[in-house]
């Protein structure tokens, strides 16, 4: 009976081992999911609203510009060379569409503190302060705006060019990253089961040690129980003898 509870006892602890180790299991992977999404969204977060956003406003922002420059050069054109102004309300209302393209690049930089970006943002934002289009425009202040425009287009270009070249590689990234969660996930899967395995196969080996045994004992006990009935039938047909030989033999003392 000792050796019995002992083994059940293992048994039991083998079991509470294999149970908490599956606890364990969903725990740390409750946990490294959870930090995963909270570095890959973070990134993800910094291409979409950053990067590409930024990106998308210096496409619409120099397209504003393209619209001032060629809105002031057909008015310079058209315009008699007497004339000390211009109409410039189709430049002006190109203008007022570059301001929110603007004011939301330097926002973004502002948000994400992106000490990389600074100057060149800083330097969109002064340029595109640096000019006022009103409806009637002097024509040498009209021929400073177009001219000075094609080097502000530049200068977006080439901040463009570089949240481009900054979003490809956090892409990479985020790409790299989710091979990795995958990479990490199956390994400790793997390692969770190796383990799990040797544990259901010890279990299994003591379960069958215990029946094993437990068979064994009943064998033994059934063994015991027909050796008893032997004795007590060979007993009861001793007495029936003894009786008998006393009804045909009285005076023999049994």
């Amino acid at each position: 009976m000792a050796d019995k509870s002992v083994w059940f006892e293992t048994v039991k602890h083998y079991i509470n081992v294999l149970v908490g180790m599956i606890v364990i299991f969903g725990v740390v992977t409750g946990l490294y999911f959870g930090w995963y999404q909270s570095r890959s969204g973070k990134m993800i977060w910094v291409s979409n609203s950053y990067h590409l956003a930024t990106s998308l406003h210096c496409s619409s922002a120099k397209e504003q510009y393209m619209k001032i420059i060629n809105s002031i050069e057909k008015e310079l054109n058209s315009s008699k060379l007497t004339e000390n102004k211009i109409d410039a309300s189709e430049a002006s209302l190109a203008y007022q569409l570059a301001v929110k393209d603007i004011s939301m690049i330097v926002l973004l930089q502002t948000i994400h503190h992106d000490d990389k970006y600074t100057d060149k943002t800083d330097l969109v934002r002064d340029q595109f302060n640096s000019i006022v289009i009103k409806n009637n425009l002097p024509r040498e202040q009209a021929k400073e705006i177009s001219k000075n425009a094609y080097e502000y287009i530049k200068v977006l270009d080439s901040l463009q060019a570089e949240h481009q070249n900054d979003n490809v590689i956090l892409e990479a990234k985020i790409k790299t990253w989710r091979k990795r969660r995958t990479y990490h996930f199956l390994g400790f899967l793997v390692l969770i089961l190796i383990i799990g395995f040797g544990l259901v196969r010890r279990i299994t080996s003591l379960i069958k040690m215990i029946l094993f045994r437990l068979l064994e004992e009943s064998d033994e006990r059934e063994s015991e129980r027909k050796v008893l009935k032997k004795r007590e039938e060979e007993i009861e047909e001793l007495r029936s003898i003894i009786y008998r030989v006393k009804q045909e033999h009285p005076e023999i003392e049994l």
